[in-house]
């Protein structure tokens, strides 16, 4: 911190938040405190750490301005005071949306291809099945357990709905 920068008023961290969008607490929190005057400037360590979200952002950076807030972000350097620094911003955002966007393909693809050739997606353990002694992502059936599970399948046939199973098995 240099001299005249002013003080740290606070600092706003959404833990295991995402920047996919701005419905984290903190986030809010910062934004009632620029609203109300409390700060007058928004620092992050990069851009994505704002929002990952193109509309979001323009969103924010419209906020700050009606508000006379200054944004900061200490990775990239923009001027933000001239049409080809804003534009710079904006562009650098769309980057970090996509970036976004495509890991979460990404991670879609993979699980559906585990689960194509059978394998288990997660760590969870699955009602009806033990995972396989010797061979690591496979399962095989607990005929035990099946029993139960069948008995839920045909319920849900005659229900029709996976809430009235789940109230009859609460019932039950």
């Amino acid at each position: 911190q240099e001299p005249g920068w002013g003080e740290l008023a606070e600092t706003y961290i959404d833990k295991d938040y995402s920047g996919k969008d701005t419905n984290r607490p903190a986030f809010k929190r910062m934004l009632q405190d620029i609203k109300y005057g409390r700060i007058n400037a928004v620092i992050v360590t990069e851009l994505s750490r704002l929002s990952r979200d193109v509309k979001d952002f323009c969103n924010v950076w419209e906020f700050l301005k009606l508000h006379k807030a200054t944004f900061i972000s200490l990775k990239e350097q923009f001027d933000t005071s001239t049409p080809i620094g804003e534009m710079m911003v904006i562009q650098a955002i769309s980057f970090a949306q996509f970036e976004r966007k495509t890991i979460v393909q990404r991670i879609k693809d993979g699980a559906r291809a585990r689960a194509e050739r059978g394998l288990a997606n997660g760590n969870q353990n699955i009602l009806g099945y033990d995972r396989h002694p010797t061979k690591r992502g496979l399962f095989v059936i607990n005929e035990q357990e099946a029993v139960l599970v069948r008995h839920i399948f045909d319920k849900f046939l005659v229900l029709g709905s996976i809430a009235k199973v789940r109230d009859y098995l609460n019932e039950s």
